[in-house]
């Protein structure tokens, strides 16, 4: 019962990634970022891809977003997970403001 549980979570995954992958690749986001679904939630709860091949210094974060990609991004985030990571979605927005 439960290999059965985590096929059908792993296939929805991958389903969302399928859905979504494209236009979070188009906007800026590393592929890194969506890998698995753990990788996913990392980036909501910190804003950045966490490596074990890079040295901290060149993790990606949202700070390399442009300032469309960044305002595109939270309104994808509240979308897809209302009423939470408010840090993360507001950390986007005041990217979009220092580059106005």
């Amino acid at each position: 019962m439960n290999f059965q549980r985590h096929r059908e979570k792993t296939r929805g995954w991958r389903e969302w990634v399928r859905k979504h992958g494209p236009a979070l690749a188009e906007h800026g986001l590393p592929a890194d970022a969506i890998r698995t679904e753990l990788d996913w939630f990392l980036f909501l709860d910190h804003g950045y891809i966490q490596s074990t091949q890079l040295s901290l210094a060149d993790w990606w974060t949202i700070d390399w977003l442009s300032a469309d990609q960044a305002i595109w991004l939270a309104a994808f985030i509240q979308e897809q997970h209302p009423d939470k990571y408010p840090q993360l979605v507001a950390a986007l927005r005041r990217e979009r403001c220092s580059d106005s």
